[in-house]
């Protein structure tokens, strides 16, 4: 019972909602979470920017810093926004008087239900005498503990029960066996390729802060790969070297690899379509378009570090 009111090491912040209710006085998750006067009523994992976050840490009396770097997602808008809009999200945390970071098209990548590995869920229900969900296992992109290197359990092999929002399962369960029918939990991804273990240490060190670039320098990036400059780059003689860069990009990924991080993969005569991912904000960060989610970057990272020595496009 110590533990109810700090976080454990690499416990998700939201996570930590689920294990102050089962820990905790009441009955009823509603009232759980109307204690702790938090916006969200459904508690989802993998949230990159969350208001909840700001509250939780002032219960918790930490800094948001710390916060940001070992227990939330939020270190991930580095790589996917301009400064400026990150300092309008943390405005709109302490104020609410702007409007917080929206991603384009966000309802295309595939969200996670809440994810646990058996090993950690063990270890910590041991260590701290109860399981918990830590933030790692929640990341968008990311199917492994890396710790363990094992998949991370989220659905019932038989019912197919998944705990999309936390008042469902609250805490891993330390004996993997689902709560309808009793039967065992396992990994719900279908494929997994070396190219994807690369995007997933990516994914991991953007959300500790660690993956040393940002948002404008892999904006940069990406028109060094194209060789053009800001100025050229949406006119007309450019447009053609981004539609190749596109097209290499989504050819370097096989269509079973993007279909596990989006909804919306489109082939057609040998091509593959995907709006979620291929906009401008890949390589102008002067746009005004919405920011893309940190999974666009990833890919485009693990794609742009396997062609450093490419000739670009427009040479």
């Amino acid at each position: 019972m110590n533990n109810i009111y700090r976080l454990l090491p690499g416990e998700d912040i939201l996570g930590f909602v689920g294990r102050m209710h089962y820990l905790g006085p009441f009955s009823a998750f509603e009232t759980t979470r109307q204690h702790l006067g938090l916006t969200a009523k459904r508690i989802q994992p993998g949230k990159i920017t969350n208001k909840d976050d700001l509250k939780l840490g002032k219960l918790l009396k930490l800094e948001p810093k710390y916060i940001k770097k070992q227990h939330s997602h939020s270190m991930m808008l580095q790589y996917c926004a301009t400064q400026e809009e990150i300092d309008k999200a943390y405005d709109y945390y302490a104020t609410d008087k702007v409007k917080t970071v929206t991603f384009f098209d966000s309802s295309g990548v595939k969200a996670n239900p809440w994810r646990w590995c058996r090993e950690c869920a063990s270890e910590d229900s041991e260590k701290f005498g109860c399981s918990y969900y830590h933030r790692n296992h929640q990341i968008q992109g990311v199917w492994h503990c890396h710790k363990h290197e094992c998949l991370l359990m989220s659905e019932c092999q038989n019912c197919a029960f998944e705990a999309n929002s936390i008042n469902k399962q609250c805490v891993p369960p330390s004996d993997g066996v689902c709560p309808v029918c009793n039967f065992e939990f396992g990994p719900k991804i279908s494929y997994i390729s070396p190219i994807m273990l690369e995007v997933e240490k990516v994914l991991l060190s953007m959300a500790s802060g660690a993956l040393n670039t940002n948002y404008t320098d892999m904006t940069k990036r990406a028109l060094d790969y194209i060789g053009i400059d800001y100025e050229s780059v949406e006119l007309r003689v450019g447009m053609q070297y981004v539609r190749e860069f596109y097209r290499n990009i989504l050819q370097f990924y096989d269509v079973d690899e993007l279909t596990e991080y989006f909804f919306n993969v489109e082939e057609m005569d040998g091509n593959v379509r995907l709006k979620t991912m291929c906009r401008n904000r890949l390589y102008n960060c002067q746009t005004k378009q919405l920011p893309l989610h940190p999974i666009c970057y990833a890919l485009m990272h693990v794609f742009l570090d396997h062609h450093h020595d490419a000739v670009p496009l427009a040479a």
